[in-house]
């Protein structure tokens, strides 16, 4: 008996040596390259309906994972077009054991060189088509959703760093030409991301963007540099706690149709809590002159989406103005404008409304040495929006202007007056908007008129009524012009 036992030992104590020698060689294949690119990428590819290649991997299930020459090629590729994506180095270290609890613990991430490149074709297609042709083919089947579980995610992300990333799109024009837009020199360090904790994130890029649209439109060229730096920190439950910091913006290159933006520099701040906006402002110079503010503060619950909010425009002038009418070549001349609103937010952001004032002090526009006379407009109103009833209410809504001094324009509403684009089921009176033009001196605005019209005057009056609780709005136009002097060379 002694002996039998003995023998019966010595095949357990084999069988268990088998065992785990059979479990070292079964880790060491699975945990191979060779395994990973000729088993696990075949059935990636074919679920992405691209080719997933690597030329190399590293792989500690546990805990580390290195993939080099990572590429991504959509099958329908065209010949010569780049892949979709490219990534000569990626590098993370995590911890399988904290993930398989729960827990998203990712100790350090490290992507170099990323190259993301989207081709649109001239006839519309692109090389993300198959991507999203296999994703849809994928949601063909929605597998049973998962209760909720109450407890909030658990993340511990301490280190992520990407660098000299590029973006870039690219659309080819049935001209042969095309237009470009890239994000390239990306730079982004992260750290600290993690419930309950305090993190940094910094940033720069480089953004360019080429138009070369068919004539006659113009070409456009525009290249600037982004950085910024910011500190935020998050709630235990995962909620965004605070943010505190600022980004700039840089214009080093512009030409063609984007060339009055020429060293405009902006500069973006931001200080936020979870309960009130405490400063977010938007500044822009150019050639160290100050062009104007955007800024915004108040009271507001980033997760009910509910606030009261200050929305201020401060003191825009011709130099900003300019800009924008740039490509129609219009200058803004001693324009400056102002606009100042109350905007308050509920409903968990779905019910809207501002109050507010507009004010163009001097408002003159020129045009190849003809310009309109100054006049100093201003309107005031009150606008809620119901996007659950599908409705807006305009309260109140009052537009006037003056040239030297004489009423030239006036518009107010009689009451209050509802528009609807959904079932509206209250019944609201009929409300009406009137605006009158007085007198306006048609030489005066040859700059639109030209040559046609050399001298008249032209009184307008305009009626919006609006009925069945904003579902049925009528248009009233009466317009009268005397002394009339036209060019009939100019009317043939």
């Amino acid at each position: 008996m002694p002996r039998k036992r003995g023998a019966w030992l010595r095949v357990i104590m084999w069988l268990l040596a088998i065992i785990v020698v059979l479990l070292v060689m079964v880790y060491f294949v699975a945990t191979s390259s060779s395994f990973l690119q000729h088993q696990i990428l075949p059935r990636v590819s074919d679920s992405l309906n691209a080719n997933v290649t690597v030329s190399s991997a590293e792989i500690h299930p546990f805990s580390h994972v290195v993939l080099r020459d990572l590429k991504v090629q959509p099958r329908n590729h065209v010949t010569n077009q780049p892949p979709l994506l490219t990534v000569p180095s990626l590098n993370l270290n995590y911890s399988l054991m904290d993930i398989i609890g729960g827990k998203i613990h990712v100790d350090e991430l490290t992507i170099s060189s990323p190259v993301v490149t989207v081709i649109q074709n001239p006839d519309g297609t692109s090389n993300l088509d198959p991507l999203l042709e296999s994703q849809k083919k994928s949601t063909g089947q929605q597998p049973a959703t998962a209760e909720k579980s109450s407890k909030p995610l658990q993340v511990d992300v301490r280190k992520v760093t990407i660098s000299n990333a590029s973006v870039s799109m690219i659309q080819y024009q049935k001209n042969g030409t095309r237009d470009l837009v890239a994000v390239t020199n990306v730079d982004v360090a992260l750290t600290g991301l993690k419930n309950g904790e305090a993190g940094k994130l910094q940033f720069s890029a480089i953004i360019r963007d080429e138009n070369n649209p068919p004539a006659p439109a113009m070409y456009g060229l525009l290249q600037a540099k982004v950085d910024g730096s910011f500190n935020f920190s998050f709630t235990p439950d995962l909620k965004p706690n605070t943010v505190l910091g600022d980004a700039n913006l840089d214009i080093s290159q512009a030409a063609g149709s984007f060339s009055d933006f020429a060293k405009l520099k902006g500069l973006l701040h931001c200080d936020l809590s979870p309960t009130e906006i405490k400063a977010v402002s938007l500044n822009f110079e150019k050639d160290s002159v100050h062009l104007g503010e955007l800024r915004a503060s108040g009271p507001f619950d980033a997760q009910k989406s509910e606030g009261k909010l200050n929305v201020e425009l401060l003191s825009v002038d011709k130099k900003v103005l300019n800009l924008l009418g740039a490509s129609s070549g219009f200058d803004f001349g001693s324009t400056t404008v102002t606009l100042t609103n109350q905007v308050e937010l509920a409903k968990a952001g779905a019910a809207i409304s501002v109050v507010g004032e507009l004010s163009a002090s001097k408002f003159q526009l020129s045009r190849t040495n003809q310009s309109t006379p100054a006049l100093d407009l201003r309107a005031d109103y009150n606008v809620s929006v119901d996007k659950t009833a599908q409705s807006a209410l305009l309260k109140t809504l009052n537009v006037s202007g003056t040239q030297d001094g004489r009423s030239l324009l006036k518009g107010e509403l009689t009451s209050p007056m509802t528009i609807a684009w959904g079932n509206q089921t209250n019944a609201v009176g009929d409300s009406a908007f009137t605006l009158a033009v007085t007198k306006l001196n048609l030489r005066d605005w040859k700059i639109f008129l030209g040559d046609m019209v050399s001298a008249g005057t032209n009184d307008l009056n305009l009626k919006v009524l609006s009925q069945q609780s904003g579902k049925r709005v009528t248009f009233d136009l009466t317009n009268q012009i005397s002394n009339l002097e036209a060019n009939a060379g100019s009317l043939t």
